[in-house]
């Protein structure tokens, strides 16, 4: 099971990701910290992903799919710190309905 991080929101809420490959973490567990954070798990790069979670042996397609679109792609400790780094990535509208969910618990 993951280790639940300090903040709720995914700094990229609702954005596509796609985690390829092996990460050290193990594979489900960045699925799930994906969806734990508010992300959309794919499977298959597209135009509209958002970034990629690169692990060990990612297979070549992939890596030359990620440089056609020009994704970002991170590895999972990246992945977590972008996690872990919150609120100050969040677009002021996001911010707006974080707090305002805050408000209304």
């Amino acid at each position: 099971m993951p280790v639940i991080l300090k903040h709720k929101y995914l700094y990229r809420i609702g954005k596509s990701i796609v985690v390829t490959g092996v990460p050290p973490m193990g594979r489900k567990n960045v699925d799930k910290l994906v969806e734990l954070y508010g992300g959309k798990l794919v499977k298959a790069i597209a135009k509209k992903t958002s970034f990629v979670v690169l692990g060990n042996d990612a297979g070549p397609k992939k890596l030359e799919q990620i440089k056609e679109f020009g994704l970002k792609s991170y590895t999972d400790i990246e992945f977590v710190k972008l996690i872990e780094s919150g609120m100050s990535n969040l677009d002021p509208a996001l911010k707006m309905r974080v707090e305002l969910e805050k408000v209304l618990r």
